[in-house]
């Protein structure tokens, strides 16, 4: 029998049975956290769906036992004592903690702690007792205080002052703060309810399956870690479509001149987006072009051209080479050297466009409306619908501003408007935008798209009385109202970093404030309104006086509420409902116009 130290255990786990009674260490020298909005979006997204493929509205908790499973890959761990050492997967099993923060917060928001029959208690997942010890499951000493902040934080607003306090790990710490605003600001409305939130809960727990590879050898760990991640031998979809294409150009010297210019393509694509960005490319291009049809993500729906594209557009490629009219030996190289030419151009400029270097002296609207996101595979897939490979560049740059504007107001607005942005709830409603934008040229596209944004028209303001925002889009928001007035400023600058001289958010009036001097007054205007903060320079903060009168001179003096600049107030009731109207006019005027 071999050593328990070269021993390797690979099963499948559910969520629950990971993070029950488990304690884990991730090693000092292991990378720091680093999910952000994409990958907490993605997250989200993907298990949303997930969940709501096999729910329906008569469904029990007896029901989510039938319920397929959510496979979410490897982890890696080594067993060391009564502790397991995370060799890979931190990344998923931290943003599982968050999330699983976030469902307790709901649950108690809807009273279900009160309900045996339905309750789960989450804080059973998310601390453990062994040893004489109660620490947290993730067991990492420098983000305890963060980690238990959150777990304590009553409503949705985070103080990032309590970095301050957790010495180390500064990044790592700051990110868990965002992802967790981003888990609040993302996490769909359909699923915050008293009537689904503890079935989606109970699907999380039990159905989310993870494989579990444990070690006894931190040496062996490592080792499987580096086989899983060494992918220099296998194919990945675009050398597999590239083969598929390749294969039916009959004439050798078209076929290597082709070859040639596919590799140096592929290489700048990855330059520009990332090392999986050929296959952010490719799904884009062919969902805009050629996809007929969308599944309804309900119980047992079949895959339509959407999905298959998603998960394998190679395969897909080869079975739909009729209706993208490739029948002829020469139609295939013209399509390496027409269309996949012209799209992957318009990628790379497009990912040009939307980087910060490029907002060095003007700021660039694409980089401006990425700095708030539309998930990218709905945002590139909506640019390229509506040109065409015989377009000119002036047409081109036409029909991309005016994707790239609709992009901007459609998701702001949405998002003031409490609706749902993340790529689970809007991908159907995207399609098929992306569908009636087909091959449109300029001035019918503006149309189409003025009549999409026109269901965000609202009677009420943009920006309501009485609910707040994440703290992440707050920012944002308050970013974009103020680069308004403050055009020399550049938009990059106005965000937030770490920087002494960065931009923070920042209460005008305290909650004591508020009730002392009755604030809100007959509007019933809430402490967390947006007309309640604005962006300070960090450095500035700490000089901000204590009266509420002398702080609100202050800031106006400053410039840090240049929108006030000359408006008289006879209260402070006054000043935050003539603050609240003012924003509201530049949001839905200046800002996110109803119509493009």
């Amino acid at each position: 029998m071999s050593h328990i130290a070269n021993k390797i255990i690979a099963q499948d786990k559910a969520l629950n049975s990971i993070f029950s009674e488990t304690r884990y260490r991730i090693d000092s020298f292991q990378r720091e956290y680093r999910w952000q909005h994409k990958q907490i979006d993605a997250l989200i997204s993907d298990i949303s769906s997930s969940f709501f493929a096999n729910y329906s509205s008569n469904h029990t908790l007896a029901d989510v036992e039938r319920y397929d499973c959510y496979y979410m890959g490897p982890i890696v761990l080594c067993e060391d004592g009564s502790e397991m050492s995370v060799v890979d997967g931190q990344q998923r099993l931290t943003s599982f903690s968050l999330l699983l923060i976030y469902l307790r917060h709901l649950q108690i928001k809807h009273g279900l702690d009160k309900n045996e029959s339905v309750y789960k208690d989450l804080k059973n997942y998310l601390f453990v007792s062994r040893g004489g010890r109660r620490t947290l499951s993730l067991d990492v000493p420098s983000r305890e205080y963060v980690m238990k902040y959150l777990f304590e934080l009553k409503g949705d607003i985070i103080d990032y002052s309590v970095l301050e306090k957790c010495g180390k790990d500064r990044e790592s710490n700051e990110n868990l703060l965002h992802c967790y605003d981003e888990i609040c600001h993302l996490f769909p409305s359909e699923l915050d309810n008293p009537i689904v939130l503890p079935l989606f809960i109970e699907w999380l727990l039990y159905k989310i399956v993870i494989v579990e590879i444990k070690a006894f050898n931190i040496d062996n760990a490592y080792t499987i870690f580096e086989t899983m991640n060494d992918r220099g031998l296998s194919l990945n979809p675009t050398e597999i479509l590239k083969a598929i294409v390749l294969s039916k150009i009959k004439d050798e010297e078209q076929s290597d001149e082709m070859n040639q210019f596919w590799k140096e393509r592929i290489s700048q694509i990855k330059y520009s987006a990332g090392s999986e960005g050929d296959l952010l490319f490719f799904r884009a291009w062919f969902r805009a072009q050629y996809a007929r049809d969308i599944s309804q993500g309900k119980v047992n729906d079949e895959k339509k051209d959407y999905e298959l594209i998603g998960s394998q557009f190679h395969t897909w490629f080869k079975n739909h080479q009729d209706i993208m009219y490739l029948h002829k030996p020469s139609d295939f190289y013209y399509f390496v050297k027409g269309d996949f030419d012209f799209y992957s151009n318009v990628f790379i400029n497009l990912r040009k466009w939307q980087s910060k270097e490029e907002c060095k002296e003007n700021d660039n609207p694409f980089y401006v409306t990425a700095c708030y996101p539309m998930a990218e595979s709905l945002y590139y897939a909506l640019a390229f619908a509506p040109i065409l490979p015989i377009d000119c560049s002036e047409e081109v740059s036409e029909k991309l501003q005016l994707i790239n504007q609709f992009v901007d107001i459609f998701i702001n607005r949405r998002s003031l408007l409490g609706k749902s942005v993340n790529q689970s709830s809007i991908r159907r409603m995207v399609f098929e935008i992306i569908r009636k934008i087909r091959m449109l040229s300029g001035d019918i596209l503006r149309s189409i798209l003025n009549e999409e944004l026109s269901k965000y028209n609202c009677v009420d303001d943009l920006l309501p009385a009485k609910r707040g925002f994440s703290q992440s889009f707050a920012h944002y928001l308050l970013a974009r109202i103020r680069y308004v007035h403050d055009s020399e400023e550049l938009f990059g600058s106005l965000l937030r970093t770490r920087k002494q001289s960065s931009f923070i958010l920042t209460q005008l009036f305290d909650d004591d404030d508020w009730e002392m001097y009755n604030i809100g007054g007959e509007k019933g205007i809430v402490p967390w309104s947006i007309c309640n903060y604005c962006l300070c320079r960090r450095y500035d903060v700490a000089l901000l006086p204590t009266t509420p009168k002398e702080r609100i001179e202050y800031l106006v003096s400053k410039g840090y509420l240049p929108e006030m600049k000359g408006v008289y107030f006879d209260s402070f009731s006054d000043f935050i409902a003539q603050r609240l109207n003012i924003l509201n006019r530049i949001a839905s005027v200046e800002v996110w116009p109803a119509k493009i």
